[in-house]
Formats: structure tokens, sequence, C-alpha cells
């Protein structure tokens, strides 16, 4: 009776071991297998591509966002409440109005999602237009103290140019000047009209590297 059972056991430890043999052959011949035949993924930064002995994963940086405003979404300076006017995406005189006085609007200054609070921008565009009637169009990117409030105008890019169209223009500032951790930041447009009919128009700014 003794014998019957030892013998028992060994069967099924024989048996246990022949599993487990199995089990090894299934997986070595799986892992061999590419992964188009539903092999495993290979390991690594990128399918199919292992680094060098030694060699870092390339970091990819992000593309430079640029920073817009449609020139309608600004803020209207208190002197030029009674006399502003929006239409579509301007920001010019409001009909009926016979003022010669400039028009001032503010665009807050955002960093777009960048990892960085130093977004490499190095150029202000104003989209303008300056009919036959003559006037100014200026836009101009202020750098605020957000402790002390000290304003410093970064550059200013002006349109005189009399067009049947809008154009662009554009000034240059150095981009280590748009520091999101050390300060605050917006755009001043101001319009300015040498004649009461057509008056000049800013459509959109810009700020781009």
């Amino acid at each position: 009776m003794h014998n019957r059972i030892t013998f028992g056991k060994r069967r099924m430890i024989a048996a246990a071991l022949l599993t487990l043999v199995a089990l090894g052959v299934v997986a070595a011949r799986w892992t061999s297998l590419p992964a188009s035949a539903g092999g495993p993924a290979p390991l690594g930064p990128v399918a199919g591509k292992s680094l060098a002995p030694g060699a870092a994963p390339a970091i990819q940086v992000p593309p430079l966002l640029p920073w817009s405003a449609v020139a309608a979404t600004g803020v209207v300076d208190e002197d030029s409440l009674l006399d502003f006017g929006f239409d579509d995406a301007w920001a010019t005189y409001r009909n009926g109005s016979q003022s010669l006085d400039p028009l001032t609007f503010r665009y807050n200054v955002t960093n777009p999602g960048h990892d960085t609070p130093i977004p490499g921008w190095g150029h202000l565009f104003l989209n303008s237009h300056v009919p036959a009637a003559g006037g100014v169009v200026r836009a101009t990117l202020i750098k605020v103290d957000p402790c002390t409030g000290e304003r410093i105008s970064l550059c200013t890019t002006v349109n005189n140019q009399v067009t049947d169209s809008p154009i662009c223009t554009t000034c240059e500032f150095a981009p280590a000047d748009i520091n999101f951790q050390q300060f605050l930041y917006y755009v001043r447009v101001q319009l300015d009209r040498a004649d009461q009919p057509d008056p000049p128009r800013a459509y959109s700014v810009h700020l781009r590297p």
C-alpha cells in the first residue's frame, strides 16, 4: 500500500515537470515571434528600435505656439467708451462718432500652454487698415512688474500707410524679454483718425517667434 502511494506521488511530480517544460517551450516560441504575428511588442521608446548602449532617448521639443487676439476682443479704455465700435473682428470708431480723439484698446497676453515661462517670441504683429481718409494705428507690447506695477514698452509697430485692404506691420524685441515667471504683459492698440468719415481699423495682434 505504501509503495502504491509513493508511486502515485512520483507520477504527479513527473506530470507537473512535463507541464512546466511545455509551458517554457511555448513561451520561448512566442517571444521569438514578431509583434505583427502576435508576439510581444519590443521594449524601448520607439517600436522596433532599441537604444544604443549609453544613448539617451531623444527629447521632443514642442513647437513654439503664437499668441493672438482679435481686435474686437479688447478692453476699451474709459476715455474711448463713447466713441468706439466693434464690427465683427474690427475695433474702430462707432458709426456716427465725430470725435477726432484717439481710441485705446488693451489685450492681456497669456502663455498659451507652454512648458516654459519663456515662449521664445520675438515679433509683435499688427493687422490693421488705414483708408483714404488717413489716420494711424499703433500697437505696443508692454511688460509689467507684478509687484511694483512698473511698465516698460518693449516695442511699437505703426501703420500709417493708406492702402486698399488691411496690411500687417511688425516690430522686433528680444525673446528673453518675455518671461511669464517674472512679469505680466499686455498689448495696447491705439487708433487715431485724421478725418471723420471712414476711420482706420484694427483687426488683430499677434506675438510670434
